[in-house]
């Protein structure tokens, strides 16, 4: 299957929150349809959603279309099993400016907080061949 018919989840390999979410989105989604690949990789470029987003670096979900920021939060917790689709459904409700003032607030000060890593280690090793680059 190329790359262009998968759902993936783009994001940033280097921050641990997001590989935290990455981990947490492994084990909790019902049927193993996510692939992952970080934003910075071929994949994204393959995709060219650089053009589309360039200088990105948030949560990407390329899925039958493109959402960012909260929505693509949002939209994957909404495959997930519950209580964590109906927990997304509720943060849908919130207007999107103000769920991505939010998610931009955390982003910006991530690294400070969660900190950096070189790679994705902390993805499980027997979902490592769902990870894309």
């Amino acid at each position: 299957m190329s790359a262009a018919k998968k759902s993936i989840i783009f994001f940033d390999s280097e921050c641990i929150m997001c590989n935290k979410y990455v981990t947490f989105v492994i084990e909790h989604e019902k049927h193993q349809k996510f692939y992952f690949a970080p934003v910075n990789g071929l994949t994204f470029k393959e995709l060219q959603i650089d053009s589309q987003y360039p200088n990105i670096d948030s949560i990407i979900l390329y899925s039958n279309g493109t959402s960012i920021k909260s929505t693509a939060v949002l939209n994957i917790l909404m495959t997930l099993s519950s209580p964590y689709a109906i927990l997304a459904k509720l943060g849908l409700l919130f207007p999107r400016l103000l769920r991505d003032l939010v998610y931009d607030m955390v982003a910006k000060y991530r690294y400070k907080i969660f900190g950096t890593i070189e790679a994705c280690s902390l993805i499980p090793p027997e979902s490592r061949e769902r990870i894309l680059d």
